[in-house]
Protein backbone atom coordinates (compact mmCIF):
# COMPACT_ATOMS: atom_id res chain seq x y z
CA UNK A 1 0.00 0.00 0.00
CA UNK A 2 3.16 2.35 -0.09
CA UNK A 3 6.31 2.49 1.62
CA UNK A 4 7.40 0.43 4.06
CA UNK A 5 9.02 1.13 7.13
CA UNK A 6 12.37 -0.92 8.46
CA UNK A 7 11.67 -3.17 11.79
CA UNK A 8 14.25 -5.84 11.99
CA UNK A 9 18.08 -5.98 10.69
CA UNK A 10 20.05 -8.53 10.46
CA UNK A 11 23.92 -7.32 9.86
CA UNK A 12 26.50 -9.40 8.15
CA UNK A 13 27.82 -10.58 11.51
CA UNK A 14 24.83 -12.24 12.37
CA UNK A 15 23.78 -9.75 15.05
CA UNK A 16 20.03 -8.54 14.64
CA UNK A 17 18.71 -5.15 15.21
CA UNK A 18 14.81 -4.62 16.15
CA UNK A 19 14.23 -1.10 16.56
CA UNK A 20 17.83 -0.22 15.58
CA UNK A 21 19.72 -0.52 12.16
CA UNK A 22 23.45 -0.76 14.44
CA UNK A 23 23.02 -3.37 16.71
CA UNK A 24 25.57 -4.09 18.67
CA UNK A 25 25.12 -7.47 20.22
CA UNK A 26 23.55 -10.92 18.83
CA UNK A 27 20.36 -9.38 19.60
CA UNK A 28 19.72 -5.89 20.20
CA UNK A 29 16.29 -4.51 21.09
CA UNK A 30 15.77 -0.51 21.44
CA UNK A 31 12.55 0.01 23.08
CA UNK A 32 10.22 -2.78 25.45
CA UNK A 33 10.86 -5.96 24.94
CA UNK A 34 8.35 -8.80 26.41
CA UNK A 35 8.35 -12.64 26.47
CA UNK A 36 5.34 -14.55 26.95
CA UNK A 37 4.38 -18.07 27.92
CA UNK A 38 2.17 -20.45 26.69
CA UNK A 39 -0.76 -19.23 28.11
CA UNK A 40 -0.29 -15.77 26.89
CA UNK A 41 0.49 -14.56 30.44
CA UNK A 42 3.74 -12.31 30.96
CA UNK A 43 6.92 -14.05 31.37
CA UNK A 44 9.84 -11.18 31.19
CA UNK A 45 9.42 -7.55 30.27
CA UNK A 46 12.24 -5.32 30.15
CA UNK A 47 11.21 -1.77 29.37
CA UNK A 48 13.03 1.39 27.87
CA UNK A 49 14.43 2.36 30.88
CA UNK A 50 16.23 -1.12 31.29
CA UNK A 51 14.12 -1.97 34.13
CA UNK A 52 13.35 -5.50 33.85
CA UNK A 53 10.20 -7.40 34.93
CA UNK A 54 9.24 -10.74 35.65
CA UNK A 55 5.18 -11.77 35.09
CA UNK A 56 4.86 -7.64 35.43
CA UNK A 57 4.56 -5.30 32.51
CA UNK A 58 5.47 -2.57 35.34
CA UNK A 59 8.93 -2.67 36.12
CA UNK A 60 9.64 -0.01 39.15
CA UNK A 61 13.05 -1.14 39.57
CA UNK A 62 16.04 -2.68 37.98
CA UNK A 63 15.00 -5.91 38.26
CA UNK A 64 11.13 -6.31 39.42
CA UNK A 65 9.49 -9.36 40.66
CA UNK A 66 5.76 -10.04 40.87
CA UNK A 67 4.47 -12.76 43.50
CA UNK A 68 7.92 -12.67 45.38
CA UNK A 69 9.04 -16.00 45.01
CA UNK A 70 12.13 -17.33 44.34
CA UNK A 71 13.25 -20.96 44.94
CA UNK A 72 16.21 -23.79 44.72
CA UNK A 73 19.09 -20.60 44.96
CA UNK A 74 22.22 -22.65 45.84
CA UNK A 75 24.22 -19.20 46.78
CA UNK A 76 23.62 -15.95 46.46
CA UNK A 77 26.11 -12.77 47.35
CA UNK A 78 24.56 -9.11 47.98
CA UNK A 79 25.86 -6.11 50.03
CA UNK A 80 22.79 -5.96 52.00
CA UNK A 81 19.28 -7.29 52.04
CA UNK A 82 17.57 -4.36 53.31
CA UNK A 83 14.09 -3.04 52.23
CA UNK A 84 12.82 0.44 52.46
CA UNK A 85 10.43 1.21 54.81
CA UNK A 86 7.51 4.24 54.46
CA UNK A 87 7.26 5.87 58.10
CA UNK A 88 4.75 8.49 57.79
CA UNK A 89 5.59 10.31 54.36
CA UNK A 90 9.05 9.83 54.54
CA UNK A 91 11.16 6.72 53.33
CA UNK A 92 13.93 4.77 55.25
CA UNK A 93 17.08 2.33 54.95
CA UNK A 94 17.60 0.83 58.11
CA UNK A 95 20.42 -1.64 57.81
CA UNK A 96 19.62 -3.48 60.19
CA UNK A 97 20.55 -7.21 60.08
CA UNK A 98 17.30 -8.55 58.95
CA UNK A 99 16.31 -12.64 58.58
CA UNK A 100 14.78 -13.57 56.06
CA UNK A 101 12.33 -10.67 56.15
CA UNK A 102 10.76 -11.99 59.48
CA UNK A 103 12.64 -10.47 62.14
CA UNK A 104 15.07 -7.64 62.28
CA UNK A 105 17.79 -6.72 65.32
CA UNK A 106 19.39 -3.64 66.38
CA UNK A 107 22.55 -3.92 68.62
CA UNK A 108 24.63 -1.26 70.86
CA UNK A 109 25.63 -0.62 74.07
CA UNK A 110 24.69 1.22 77.16
CA UNK A 111 25.88 1.94 80.83
CA UNK A 112 23.35 2.11 84.08
CA UNK A 113 23.45 5.26 85.77
CA UNK A 114 22.56 4.37 89.83
CA UNK A 115 21.69 1.01 88.57
CA UNK A 116 19.17 1.73 85.86
CA UNK A 117 19.31 2.51 82.32
CA UNK A 118 16.21 3.37 79.78
CA UNK A 119 15.78 4.56 76.94
CA UNK A 120 12.03 5.30 74.78
CA UNK A 121 12.63 3.72 71.79
CA UNK A 122 9.89 5.60 70.16
CA UNK A 123 11.45 8.91 71.22
CA UNK A 124 15.02 8.47 69.90
CA UNK A 125 16.51 10.93 67.34
CA UNK A 126 13.91 10.06 64.25
CA UNK A 127 15.83 8.05 61.79
CA UNK A 128 18.44 6.60 63.89
CA UNK A 129 18.92 2.84 64.47
CA UNK A 130 16.66 2.41 67.53
CA UNK A 131 13.68 4.93 65.74
CA UNK A 132 13.81 2.87 62.96
CA UNK A 133 13.60 -0.30 64.62
CA UNK A 134 10.67 0.61 66.67
CA UNK A 135 8.75 1.55 63.99
CA UNK A 136 9.09 -1.52 61.22
CA UNK A 137 9.09 -4.14 64.10
CA UNK A 138 5.38 -5.59 65.68
CA UNK A 139 6.15 -3.90 69.27
CA UNK A 140 5.33 -6.73 71.42
CA UNK A 141 7.23 -9.09 69.55
CA UNK A 142 10.52 -6.83 70.62
CA UNK A 143 12.85 -9.54 72.74
CA UNK A 144 15.57 -7.79 74.66
CA UNK A 145 18.80 -9.87 75.31
CA UNK A 146 21.82 -7.91 77.44
CA UNK A 147 25.55 -9.20 78.54
CA UNK A 148 27.22 -7.28 81.31
CA UNK A 149 30.68 -6.37 80.37
CA UNK A 150 31.68 -6.85 83.92
CA UNK A 151 30.75 -9.31 86.94
CA UNK A 152 27.03 -7.43 87.53
CA UNK A 153 23.85 -9.57 87.37
CA UNK A 154 21.48 -7.56 84.95
CA UNK A 155 17.92 -7.91 83.71
CA UNK A 156 15.70 -6.24 81.23
CA UNK A 157 12.17 -5.62 80.25
CA UNK A 158 10.32 -3.47 77.49
CA UNK A 159 7.51 -1.08 78.86
CA UNK A 160 5.64 0.05 75.95
CA UNK A 161 8.10 1.68 74.20
CA UNK A 162 10.91 2.17 76.81
CA UNK A 163 13.88 -0.34 77.05
CA UNK A 164 14.79 -0.65 80.27
CA UNK A 165 17.52 -2.07 81.84
CA UNK A 166 18.25 -2.58 85.88
CA UNK A 167 20.72 -4.34 88.12
CA UNK A 168 20.09 -7.24 90.18
CA UNK A 169 23.39 -7.27 92.30
CA UNK A 170 27.28 -5.67 91.44
CA UNK A 171 28.23 -2.08 89.70
CA UNK A 172 25.61 0.61 89.76
CA UNK A 173 27.67 2.19 86.77
CA UNK A 174 28.21 -1.42 84.79
CA UNK A 175 28.41 -1.18 81.44
CA UNK A 176 26.79 -3.43 79.14
CA UNK A 177 25.90 -4.79 75.41
CA UNK A 178 22.25 -5.47 74.17
CA UNK A 179 20.42 -7.07 71.14
CA UNK A 180 17.09 -6.22 70.25
CA UNK A 181 14.97 -8.48 67.99
CA UNK A 182 11.59 -8.21 66.98
CA UNK A 183 9.44 -9.59 63.80
CA UNK A 184 8.73 -7.17 61.13
CA UNK A 185 5.50 -5.78 60.59
CA UNK A 186 5.10 -6.94 57.87
CA UNK A 187 5.18 -10.51 58.48
CA UNK A 188 2.58 -13.16 58.66
CA UNK A 189 2.09 -15.53 61.88
CA UNK A 190 3.11 -19.07 60.69
CA UNK A 191 4.46 -17.80 57.04
CA UNK A 192 6.69 -20.46 55.51
CA UNK A 193 9.70 -19.28 54.48
CA UNK A 194 10.22 -21.80 52.28
CA UNK A 195 6.82 -22.01 49.69
CA UNK A 196 7.28 -25.55 48.75
CA UNK A 197 10.10 -26.85 50.64
CA UNK A 198 9.36 -30.52 49.84
CA UNK A 199 9.64 -29.78 46.13
CA UNK A 200 13.31 -27.68 46.53
CA UNK A 201 16.22 -28.95 44.46
CA UNK A 202 18.80 -27.75 47.02
CA UNK A 203 18.68 -28.96 50.52
CA UNK A 204 20.78 -29.98 53.44
CA UNK A 205 20.41 -33.20 54.22
CA UNK A 206 20.79 -33.60 58.10
CA UNK A 207 21.20 -37.38 57.78
CA UNK A 208 24.02 -37.43 56.25
CA UNK A 209 26.01 -35.51 58.37
CA UNK A 210 24.76 -37.19 61.22
CA UNK A 211 25.56 -40.66 60.25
Amino acid sequence: GGSYAEKMRITSAGNVGIGTTSPGSLLDVNGTAQLRGAAGGTGLYVDGGGNVGIATTTPSYRLDLAGGDIGNVNKISVDTIDPIFRIGNQKYATFAPDIIGKKVMVSGQGRLKNGIFEVDLKKQNKGSDLWLFYHIVKNKTIIPIITAQDSSSLYSYLNDSKFIVKLKNGKEDSKFSYLLIGQRVDSKKNENLVPKPEKASAFIDVNKYKK
